[in-house]
């Protein structure tokens, strides 16, 4: 992994407010042939657009490999308090989409998709040292604890191959972790809570979306590494897809053409002003929270579509058309639809940059203000009732059945049905989480 380094320039400029990411340059490998750099498409940035890793690597000269793992842990795994699969079958399927759509957009300008399943990802990246001359591994940044030994136990294995790892932040957020203006993963220097998250959050500004830029040519490959085949031998261990309930009225396809399509028709089709913000729990009739969301979520968690990119869509779309109130009564304390999107996808920055300043504190019992003092339970018939829907209160039986039937809820019903199971069950929370 690159070195970060925080330092801040100098005063009397917009630079002066800014932190700046110091990674030193890449090392020249060893001769002995041409130098392939390899680009990391984790689960969490299926895309091409906004790509900052993508974007770097391409820059330069020589062959470059695109490749997917599927990590076998998080597709046939599973938790570790809840003992539940940490892959659901509806999320295998929105997966691979994404990882389908990624080749056939990678192949559409001369690229490939080397995808492989994978238990232990440094492994891969041993054997694929062996058989190219890999110079450079560039790949998205990491923020959780899991993901982060993963990181450095790739990053020991292509040191002890003479070549590196080189991780960027990019579009992981809408704000960049070197224009908040304080370090985040510092518990000292990270707002404590979201409303001061978001205000100093929306003071500063938001880089623009990476294009997609000409791609050098890959390595030779065999016919088994990329394409249809080698997407479906990785996938083999996951659950198999599950037919579609008939009631579901939104149906999502994984994958960044179908993320880009559906953006373009919620702007065009004038949907923007209609939205509501998925905490508004004020609004009523047609247009309330669970009616007038983006529906962006699946494509945000799997990185087919960046956060900045949503956010500079809807800038543009309120500089063409006017800003709506994002609450249908004037002008109000939450500003305009986009502004309350916005703010909707600060929430989502100000967690990722939590886990920076929470470190493994987040995933144990006592969450990351370590609360002390509660008696959980560990039932497990109780928690599987809860699971599937059966737990005898018709509310709460309602979502988590939608959520078995469909893999979505929304954002209010998945608050109840979670507050019922750590308040009402008493359940360890991280059974649900």
């Amino acid at each position: 992994m690159a070195t970060r380094r925080w330092t801040r320039a100098g005063k009397g400029s917009e630079a002066a407010q800014r932190l700046i990411t110091d990674f030193r340059s890449v090392p020249e490998k060893s001769p002995g042939g041409p130098n392939v750099n390899v680009v990391w498409h984790k689960w969490s940035d299926l895309r091409i657009t906004d790509h900052e890793p993508l974007y770097r690597a391409h820059a330069g000269r020589g062959a470059v490999l695109h490749v997917h793992l599927v990590e076998l842990p998080l597709l046939a795994g599973q938790s570790r308090v809840g003992q539940v699969p940490r892959c659901s079958a509806r999320r295998a399927a929105f997966w691979r989409e994404s990882v389908t759509d990624l080749s056939e957009r990678l192949e559409a300008r001369g690229q490939r998709l080397l995808v492989a399943a994978a238990a232990e990802p440094a492994a891969f990246f041993a054997e694929l040292c062996q058989r190219f001359p890999v110079a450079t591994v560039f790949a998205h940044s990491e923020f959780c604890d899991e993901e982060l030994k993963t990181e450095a136990a790739v990053q020991a294995v292509l040191t002890s191959h003479g070549a590196r790892l080189e991780t960027f932040w990019g579009g992981l957020t809408v704000h960049h972790i070197d224009d908040l203006g304080f370090d985040p993963s510092d518990p000292g220097q990270m707002p404590m809570f979201k409303g001061e998250f978001n205000g100093l959050a929306k003071k500063r500004p938001i880089r623009q979306s990476l294009p997609i830029p000409t791609l050098c040519e890959p390595p030779a490959l065999e016919p088994s590494d990329y394409g249809a085949a080698a997407i479906e031998t990785a996938f083999r261990q996951g659950p198999a897809a599950p037919p579609r309930d008939e009631r579901q009225q939104f149906i999502w396809t994984g994958g960044e053409t179908a993320a880009l399509a559906h953006l373009k028709w919620y702007m065009e089709t004038d949907q923007l002003p209609k939205y509501r913000g998925a905490t508004e729990s004020f609004a009523h009739g047609d247009h309330n929270p669970v009616n007038s969301g983006t529906r962006l979520s699946p494509w945000l968690a799997f990185g087919c579509i960046s956060a900045r990119m949503v956010i500079h869509e809807a800038r543009d779309y309120e500089r063409t058309h006017g800003k709506s109130s994002s609450t249908g009564k004037g002008s109000g304390k939450m500003g305009s639809t986009g502004a309350r999107l916005h703010t909707e996808l600060n929430f989502r920055d100000f967690l990722r940059f939590s886990a920076l300043a929470w470190g493994t504190k987040l995933f144990k019992v006592g969450g990351p203000f370590q609360v002390k003092g509660l008696k959980w339970s560990y039932d497990r018939e109780r928690f599987a009732k809860w699971c599937c829907g059966e737990t005898g209160y018709p509310f709460v039986d309602a979502g988590m059945r939608e959520l078995v039937a469909t893999g979505y809820m929304s954002h209010l019903h998945r608050q109840c049905c979670a507050a019922f199971l750590v308040r009402d069950l008493r359940l360890d929370w991280r059974m649900g989480a």
